[in-house]
């Protein structure tokens, strides 16, 4: 299909995309927003587009059935960011008969479970990030630390006791979900202390990132820290009491950024291992001030179009989906030459393929990718336009399996505004 704004493969089929008077998006690539029917879409809804999220800001929560395009309204959050939402998920992926997501109350976050069937409603006193599948548990963050550190933060709290170099109320907490118990599993403080560097004394630390494993029984976050221009990252596993803690290997030589588990035991993360003049250019870019705008600016408009798709990646000696066993360390990897760019990853439930997605290629295209493990084969789903790159507001793909693996979702703005994108995909022409 070719409409000028994307263009679809034989492999897929656009059967639903969210109406375009207002602006929908769903969030991050690690939860479905289908339900297990394929019929019910969750997605946040707003009356703005392309400008950064303020405080007064409302989005409504709801979901579309996406046979008849009928809107149906769950809530309302003040609670929400353009990269992942508000946490917007299926509470129980059995029944899909409840939803969550995270707002604030009397200047406090916390998390909303609503049944889409007769609106009751059930508030936790803590916001969600991670959830199992049961909807049982859940591993979250400080959320008023995020504020203070990058992109995923609410602007509805804004707590300046949380901004500082360590703060030691920070760290990973555990939630039951059924009694409503709250404890912090994970100090950043004791993070920090592992392996520690000298460079962690002059920096800012935070945590970030938590993905849950399929069963249930461990997860995984990010331990990102500041350095002169940007930030860097070190990812750790655990058990979902916060023990057993696992530091993967290689986090000084590494720049990692994206992870998806393929199994209990197994997870890839995007690394990229830079040239000296490529860790120039990344401290430089990384700079979220006017310098390091300009330097992503030049490269962009007048560098790029002569450079290698391996150069793109920030002068990398290589860049590829690194393979990691959990305890163990890294195991080998997916470094085809067009999975060398970074993107967000996700496996069918047989760990047989992998669905990620691409940034804007210099004609500002996001490419929507499925990688075929056994076969090595890597199929060209699709490419949607974006007019909105290098911003806080820019609509990454973020490519989703429905539970039943049958379609794929994503975010696009191909048309100016945030729209949710879904697709049948054809599995007797893949296999």
């Amino acid at each position: 299909m070719n409409n000028n704004k994307y263009f679809l493969s034989k492999y897929v089929k656009c059967v639903f995309i969210t109406p375009n008077k207002y602006s929908h998006w769903f969030g991050y690539y690690n939860n479905s927003p289908l339900d297990i029917t394929g019929e019910k879409l969750l997605a946040h809804r707003i009356n703005f587009d392309a400008r950064a999220i303020t405080s007064k800001d409302i989005a409504e929560i709801g979901w579309f059935n996406i046979k008849n395009g009928i809107w149906h309204k769950i809530g309302e959050t003040n609670s929400f960011n353009w990269q992942q939402g508000a946490m917007l998920q299926w509470y129980d992926q059995e029944s899909c008969e409840k939803v969550i997501f995270n707002d604030s109350l009397d200047n406090h976050f916390i998390s909303r479970i609503i049944d889409i069937n007769s609106n009751n409603e059930k508030i936790v006193n803590w916001p969600i990030y991670g959830l199992t599948k049961d909807g049982k548990e859940s591993i979250s963050l400080q959320f008023e630390r995020s504020f203070w550190c990058r992109a995923y933060h609410y602007e509805s709290i804004k707590n300046e006791n949380m901004d500082g170099p360590i703060i030691k109320e920070d760290g990973i907490f555990h939630i039951d979900m059924e009694s409503g118990k709250i404890q912090q599993i994970i100090n950043i403080e004791d993070i920090i202390q592992i392996d520690y560097d000298e460079i962690f004394s002059e920096s800012k630390h935070w945590l970030e990132h938590i993905l849950i494993n399929p069963s249930g029984t461990r997860f995984a976050f990010y331990h990102r820290y500041s350095t002169k221009y940007g930030f860097s990252t070190r990812v750790f596993t655990a058990n979902m009491d916060g023990k057993d803690l696992y530091l993967i290997p290689g986090w000084r030589v590494n720049n990692w950024s994206h992870m998806a588990w393929k199994n209990d035991n197994l997870f890839v993360i995007f690394g990229i291992k830079r040239l000296a003049i490529g860790k120039v250019y990344q401290n430089l870019s990384n700079n979220t001030g006017s310098f390091g705008k300009l330097i992503k600016k030049v490269y962009r408009n007048f560098l790029s179009p002569f450079v290698s798709s391996r150069a793109h990646n920030k002068i990398a000696e290589s860049s590829y989906y690194q393979l990691y066993k959990d305890g163990s360390g890294l195991i080998g990897g997916y470094n085809t030459d067009e999975l060398i760019n970074d993107g967000h990853p996700s496996f069918t439930s047989d760990g047989n393929y992998m669905l990620t997605d691409t940034y804007g290629d210099n004609e500002n295209y996001r490419h929507l990718l499925l990688f075929d493990i056994r076969k090595k084969k890597l199929y060209k789903l699709g490419k949607f336009y974006s007019p909105y790159n290098n911003c806080g507001y820019r609509s990454d793909l973020h490519p989703r399996f429905s539970m039943d693996y049958n379609h794929i979702i994503i975010d696009s703005a191909h048309s100016g505004k945030h729209q949710i994108m879904v697709f049948r995909l054809n599995w007797e022409l893949l296999n």
